[in-house]
C-alpha cells in the first residue's frame, strides 16, 4: 500500500463516535476508531472508487479520512512500566485484510503486536483521531447534513 492512499473510516450514528456543539462545530471521539481486536478497520479509497457513501453504508453514519503515511508517522504508541518508562514503542502500519464481500478492507496494526492492548490502544486511537480532524469530513454527520437539507 502506497503512502499517499486516502483511508475511510465509517462513524456510527448514535453510538457516541462525535459530538456536535451548540456552533455546529463536530469534535470525534476516540470510540470513532475504536475496534474490538485492537486494530481499527478502514477502507481503502482507490478500491472503493474514492466513494466514501461505500464505507458509509447507512445513510446515517459519517464518514471520516486518513492518509496513510500520515498513520505509519503515527510515534505515540508506547508501552511504558510501572514506573511510567518507555519499554516499548510500536511502529503503526496499514495492512490489507480484504474480506470476500469488501476488497478494500485494510486495518491499522502495531509492530509489534500489543502485550498490553488496554493500556496502549487508547494512544492510537487519540492519534487517529488528531489526524481525521486535520482532513475535512468525507460525509459529515447525520445531524448536520440534516440541518442543511
Amino acid at each position: 500500500m502506497g503512502d499517499e492512499e486516502i483511508l475511510y473510516r465509517r462513524v456510527l450514528y448514535g453510538k457516541n463516535h462525535y459530538r456536535v456543539d451548540e456552533s455546529g462545530d463536530v469534535y470525534l471521539s476516540s470510540t470513532a476508531f475504536a475496534d474490538k481486536t485492537w486494530r481499527p478497520s478502514v477502507d481503502r479509497a482507490e478500491l472503493c472508487g474514492h466513494d466514501p457513501s461505500f464505507t458509509q453504508q447507512n445513510e446515517e453514519n459519517a464518514v471520516v479520512s486518513v492518509v496513510c503515511q500520515d498513520v505509519r508517522e503515527i510515534d505515540t504508541v508506547v508501552e511504558n512500566d510501572k514506573k511510567g518508562r518507555q519499554v516499548l514503542r510500536h511502529r503503526v502500519d496499514v495492512l490489507p485484510d480484504p474480506w470476500p464481500d469488501n476488497a478494500a478492507h485494510a486495518i491499522v496494526a502495531p509492530i509489534p503486536d500489543y502485550r498490553k492492548p488496554k493500556q496502549v490502544f487508547r494512544r492510537l486511537l487519540e492519534a487517529l483521531v488528531r489526524l481525521a480532524q486535520q482532513r475535512p469530513w468525507e460525509i459529515l454527520p447525520w445531524e448536520i447534513r440534516r440541518n442543511i437539507n
